[in-house]
C-alpha cells in the first residue's frame, strides 16, 4: 500500500471547512474529492452540502 497507507495514517483537514476529516463506516479516512470547488480532499459534510450540489448544478447549467 505504500504511499496510500502513509497518507491515510495522517489526520488530514478538509480543504473547504478546515475541520479534520473523519473515518467513514468502512474505514476510509481519506475524505472525498473536493474538485471543482477546491483542490484536495474534503469532509463528507462538505461533499454533501457543497461539492455534490455544485456538480449537479454544472450538469444542468445552460452555459455549456
Amino acid at each position: 500500500m505504500g504511499k496510500v497507507k502513509e497518507y491515510l495514517d495522517e489526520l488530514i483537514d478538509c480543504v473547504i471547512c478546515n475541520n479534520p476529516i473523519s473515518t467513514d463506516p468502512y474505514g476510509w479516512s481519506g475524505g472525498a474529492n473536493a474538485e471543482p470547488i477546491a483542490e484536495g480532499r474534503c469532509c463528507y459534510d462538505c461533499d454533501a452540502s457543497v461539492v455534490i450540489p455544485y456538480r449537479i448544478a454544472q450538469v444542468f447549467s445552460t452555459d455549456k
